[in-house]
């Protein structure tokens, strides 16, 4: 399948959460939390400006970004494949 995201989204794929803890316990999958951190996979082409012209994203794919904790929409099919707005990326980590 191949997503394509209109205005200001942005595809990622989220980076598998911890399945241990500290301690070396093993966490079962139900109580495991997500990773904030993710690979930028497609970027939109950026919202409308007031002039008509589209404002330039500051994301570019490949980049290695975090994310809000309530700032994604799973999609359907796609394991650790979420859509968000670039407003609810955090930072850019390098």
């Amino acid at each position: 399948m191949t997503i394509t995201p209109m205005g200001d989204r942005v595809v990622v794929r989220i980076k598998a959460g911890d399945t241990e803890s500290e301690g070396g316990i093993v966490i079962p999958e139900a109580h495991q939390e997500h990773s904030r951190t993710g690979e930028v996979l497609a970027v939109g082409p950026g919202l409308w400006t007031p002039e008509g012209g589209r404002a330039p994203m500051d994301v570019k794919v490949g980049d290695t970004v975090l994310l809000g904790r309530y700032a994604v929409l799973d999609i359907s099919g796609e394991k650790n494949i979420v859509m968000t707005h670039e407003s609810d990326i955090q930072a850019v980590l390098s």
